[in-house]
């Protein structure tokens, strides 16, 4: 996915439960819904069932390379609005994984805690090389901004054996005046997987945009993340991402956006993201007769 998991994914991590004083109105109340956002190399596809819930969520990439990325995520919810049971089948190249994930969410429908299976397989599908049971918690602050994500991961082989204690791992975001300012994963503190710090553009954001901080820890929380199931997102539009890796690899990336507006509305059409010499256009489509 190259420069395009900026957009998209390059991990946010995972989970434990969110506390409100209060009954507050559900996140998930969009008026507008993404219906596909488009590049030269890339195409992302949304579809909702009849209550306005994302119910698949596709991801091209490089189609007909080598590395090329393709992802197929399905979304169906429990009767009482407790849980969303999550299938996606990511194929990287010649690896293949295989995600099977129930995410609960509390009474206002913020996702508080994931359990899942991935299976890890190689040469497009045929060779099993891992399988992992996980579970995220995520923590919110007051204002509904998601804080904290702990993650554990343990081995297993499908029989009921699952391996004693496994790989935790923590995300940390830190936010100010409604905009995530960092993001920071690690399973030791001193050696950071990723951290990242964000610039926004100056003046007000649009209304309706596309999800530009990154995905929440999978790929396939893209599509909810946007719906509001884990909380608000930011409400600038980013400028700039600066992300340093364990390695000590660092990228920048910048973006810019056409937005439209209306009498009572303000909408993001289009997005350009710059990184090194690479510059992706995007094309975003949404639904505005609901």
């Amino acid at each position: 996915m190259k420069k395009y998991r900026a957009i998209l994914a390059i991990a946010l991590i995972l989970m434990t439960a969110v506390s409100c004083d209060k009954k507050e109105e559900p996140m998930n109340t969009l008026q507008y819904r993404l219906s596909w956002i488009y590049s030269e190399d890339s195409v992302e596809l949304f579809e909702y069932n009849s209550g306005g819930r994302v119910s698949s969520w596709e991801y091209n990439y490089g189609s007909g390379t080598d590395w090329a990325t393709a992802i197929k995520s399905t979304y169906e919810y429990e009767d009482g609005g407790n849980a969303i049971f999550i299938k996606s089948d990511e194929n990287n190249g010649a690896e293949c994984r295989v995600f099977r994930e129930t995410l609960y969410l509390n009474q206002d429908g913020i996702a508080v805690r994931a359990e899942g299976t991935v299976a890890i397989y190689k040469d497009n599908g045929e060779l099993l090389i891992m399988m992992k049971n996980y579970t995220a918690d995520f923590h919110y602050s007051s204002t509904r901004h998601l804080e904290k994500i702990n993650v554990v991961e343990k081995r297993t082989d499908g029989s009921g054996w699952e391996e004693p204690d496994g790989l935790e791992w923590v995300a940390e975001l830190d936010w100010d005046e409604g905009n995530l300012q960092s993001f920071v994963s690690y399973s030791n503190p001193s050696r950071p997987f990723v951290t990242k710090r964000y610039s926004y553009l100056k003046g007000p954001g649009a209304k309706y945009a596309p999800v530009v901080e990154g995905s929440v820890l999978r790929n396939y929380y893209t599509a909810l993340q946007y719906q509001g199931v884990f909380g608000h997102q930011s409400l600038g539009l980013v400028s700039e991402v600066k992300s340093t890796y364990q390695l000590g690899e660092q990228v920048d990336t910048k973006y810019t956006y056409d937005v439209a507006y209306s009498s009572s509305d303000s909408w993001v059409e289009g997005c350009t993201e710059i990184s090194g010499s690479k510059e992706i256009e995007y094309i975003f489509a949404w639904d505005k007769n609901i």
